[in-house]
């Protein structure tokens, strides 16, 4: 044996016989593996000559490397315990460890956290601390997010620069601020879908003043071009995303800017739409997929519609697949009814 054996595999059989099972090396003749010291043909190897990363493998439980980590950790945490790569293989191929993005990892008694779950992989570590990324602080937030969003590592590569007045330390995570959140989904978007997390922030109490400043700080940042329009254009009425998006479409697209949340009283009865052109007398409504549910939901709705229609107002509804991915079809139509 090498003074240094520290690529050492043996795979102990039954009656004392010993074979080899590794790739070889290349140091020294010995072979390079994933198991642990052990007893062969009357020869003790010593385990303390055997560095970690040859600790871990398919033999007793008693020579793998136990897991020290109880939190989402990454790889660069496992070197800093002076462990390898190989003792993180183990963890994976025994199920003690669930990778949750690239790099980052999660003891799987913490994975089964349904709420963790549903951030997944919106987390990143550093300093001991959780970091939300943009789509686990709009989790956190409740902030509408648009259609697309940027990869689940873009807020963690831009963590290091973001002021200390908009993140907010809860316990072992740091969390970027709504307004934050809001202008970050914002960041990357057409003006159309950047009105979705804008509104969506203003309608849950975030101020505009503090919107403001999250953009006054991107002003030079990459993708804030477009920032400032879609902020002037943001509204704290609009109750879905939908309802966001389309009215930043009918902008765009020079259409006359309708009114929300309309009220019109119609035989007693008060009703609020979505949208509506008043002068033109026509109503629109946005629906989206959680907006009627259950039976007498719909009844409800085809009582109003018809009650609308009777004082002579246009009803005109929209979903999804009409707006987006491509909302000419549906563009033309409206202005054609507009007109």
């Amino acid at each position: 044996i090498s003074p240094q054996p520290r690529f050492c595999h043996l795979n102990a059989r039954s009656g004392g016989n010993c074979r080899t099972n590794a790739r070889s090396d290349g140091r020294s003749g010995l072979h390079r593996g994933h198991g642990c010291a052990g007893f062969a043909q009357g020869y003790w190897i010593s385990a303390l000559a055997v560095t970690p990363a040859a600790c871990d493998g398919p033999m007793s439980p008693a020579f793998r490397i136990p897991l020290p980590f109880n939190d989402v950790f990454t790889l660069r945490d496992v070197h800093a315990r002076g462990l390898t790569e190989h003792a993180l293989r183990g963890w994976l191929s025994r199920g003690e460890v669930v990778r949750m993005g690239n790099g980052v990892f999660v003891p799987r008694h913490v994975a089964a956290d349904a709420r963790l779950a549903r951030l997944w992989p919106n987390w990143l570590t550093r300093d001991g601390l959780r970091i939300l990324t943009v789509q686990g602080a709009a989790e956190r937030h409740g902030i509408a997010t648009p259609p697309q969003v940027p990869p689940a590592h873009f807020h963690g590569r831009q963590r290091r620069v973001i002021p200390d007045r908009f993140v907010v330390q809860e316990g072992p995570w740091l969390v970027p601020t709504a307004a934050w959140t809001a202008v970050s989904l914002a960041r990357w978007q057409r003006v159309e879908p950047a009105l979705i997390p804008l509104d969506c922030a203003l309608h849950k109490g975030v101020s505009r003043d503090d919107l403001d400043a999250v953009v006054a700080t991107m002003e030079s940042w990459p993708g804030a071009r477009m920032l400032g329009r879609a902020l002037d254009l943001a509204d704290a009425r609009a109750e879905s995303p939908l309802e966001s998006l389309s009215r930043g479409h009918i902008i765009t697209a020079k259409l006359p800017k309708p009114s929300l949340q309309f009220e019109i009283r119609v035989k007693g009865n008060l009703f609020r739409c979505d949208m509506a052109w008043e002068s033109l007398r026509i109503i629109g409504e946005a629906d989206g997929i959680d907006k009627y549910t259950g039976r007498q939901a719909v009844m409800d709705e085809k009582r109003r519609q018809s009650m609308l229609q009777a004082a002579g107002f246009t009803v005109l509804r929209w979903t999804w697949q009409d707006v987006y991915p491509d909302p000419r079809a549906w563009l033309a139509g409206l202005r054609s009814a507009l007109q």
